[in-house]
């Protein structure tokens, strides 16, 4: 089941992994590689997904940063669909791009059941 979080809630504790978009395109992402000690800005251009250990720095056991190309929303909530799959589909926090999605859409291309799991999002706002 998705638990759709106000802005307010996104450093809030209550999920191992934490998937963003990269901090190209997101000022919270940007917020969150600070906290990580800007491991991607120091990458330069991230153009492949990176998973770090971020226990020591947020509340949190991981953060994967997807590099949302193209606006294309629905390959981004894909890739992270397979990405949390090969994790072992821990408990999870989804910021999701700023651009608009609708639920219907989420629950398409981001399927699970709806038990045991329990999926944190938050819409980031627009750059």
């Amino acid at each position: 089941m998705f638990h759709f979080l106000p802005l307010s809630h996104a450093f809030s504790k209550g999920s191992k992994l934490w998937i963003i978009q990269s901090p190209t395109h997101s000022s919270l992402s940007k917020k969150i590689d600070w906290y990580l000690q800007c491991i991607c800005k120091k990458q330069k251009k991230l153009s492949k997904p990176l998973l770090i250990e971020a226990s020591l720095h947020l509340p949190c056991k991981q953060v994967l940063f997807l590099p949302f190309e193209h606006k294309d929303s629905v390959r981004w909530i894909q890739t992270a669909y397979q990405y949390w799959k090969k994790l072992g589909c821990p408990s999870l926090k989804l910021f999701l791009p700023s651009s608009a999605i609708k639920k219907e859409e989420l629950t398409k291309h981001f399927p699970f059941e709806p038990l045991p799991y329990k999926i944190q999002t938050i819409q980031e706002p627009p750059v």
